[in-house]
């Protein structure tokens, strides 16, 4: 899966429109982002790449660029 890919399945995963999410993006100055969101990003890699994300992933990684790159690090 490219990070384009991976972008629009993080976007999905929290509902919000998938134009309004680039790798760039600071996913935690997002609206809507709450512990809920968090906890469907960590089902949604678990799921689709067989990576474990826990709280202190999502705490030390700012964009969601860096969220792809610790996943790609890891598989």
């Amino acid at each position: 899966m490219s990070q384009q890919e991976f972008i629009e399945s993080f976007a999905d995963a929290i509902e919000v429109d998938p134009a309004a999410v680039k790798a760039e993006t600071e996913f935690k100055a997002l609206e809507n982002w709450d512990s809920l969101c968090a906890l469907s990003i960590i089902a949604m890699v678990d799921d689709a790449y067989q990576v474990t994300l826990g709280g202190e992933d999502l705490e030390t990684s700012k964009t969601v660029a860096d969220l792809w790159t610790l996943i790609s690090s890891r598989r």
